[in-house]
């Protein structure tokens, strides 16, 4: 699942950098890149925290280890999805 994720973060970030190679506007690579990047980042926290909080909850034991590894699972995609495309998006910030 990670592997996908990654494949997805670097697939969005070549689209992002076709378009600012064939406009030669970095300000394209910031919204493609940057938002897409900080949406994943912030739903990755937010699976995170989900998968924190519950195990504070009173369910069954088989239920909830279940969801837990399920919501730890997209946190890691999600996040491997996030992590290309901001390591792109501080790339151009330092180097501009």
């Amino acid at each position: 699942m990670i592997k996908k994720g990654f494949m997805i973060g670097i697939i969005i970030l070549l689209v992002s950098l076709a378009a600012f190679y064939f406009t030669g506007n970095g300000s394209y690579l910031y919204f493609i890149s940057g938002g897409v990047g900080w949406v994943a980042f912030l739903f990755s926290a937010d699976y995170f925290v989900h998968s924190i909080t519950l195990k504070d909850k009173n369910k069954f034991s088989f239920e909830k280890k279940d969801r837990n590894m399920k919501s730890l699972k997209k946190s890691k995609r999600l996040l491997s999805v996030a992590v290309p495309n901001l390591v792109a998006v501080a790339i151009y910030f330092i180097v501009s």
